[in-house]
């Protein structure tokens, strides 16, 4: 009857490969984790340049019609015209935010797709 032992260099050789298999999980598991975080980013901004800043127009654009009535009959007019200031304000901030939020989306999104692609490709060859 045969027997097979393991010499030390033997066993050595199989941690180490154990070891690197456990650290290959691990950065896949943390890829993954990164790829996630990213694509919570994104839709969050997605929310953002659709939903919320339109949402902020609108209301501008809401609250702009009354104020410009109660400038036209004379009352006020000091702190309407600093209102309609602070509103214009507002309105470019949020177009600017707008703008800077398609840049990253821009840049993000193709860089999502490809840890994306190159995850898919991992998992069906490992």
């Amino acid at each position: 009857e045969e027997q097979w032992t393991l010499e030390n260099n033997e066993l050595a050789t199989i941690e180490i490969m154990q070891h690197n298999n456990d650290k290959d999980t691990l950065q896949q598991q943390q890829q993954q984790q990164q790829i996630n975080q990213l694509a919570t980013i994104i839709q969050q901004l997605k929310i953002v340049i659709t939903q919320t800043i339109p949402q902020i127009k609108s209301r501008i654009i809401h609250a702009t019609s009354p104020i410009l009535c109660e400038i036209s009959r004379g009352y006020f007019v000091p702190f309407l015209t600093v209102a309609l200031a602070c509103f214009g304000r507002i309105h470019t901030l949020c177009l600017s935010m707008g703008r800077e939020v398609v840049m990253v989306l821009q840049e993000m999104i193709p860089q999502l797709r490809v840890l994306c692609g190159d995850n898919r490709k991992k998992r069906g060859s490992g």
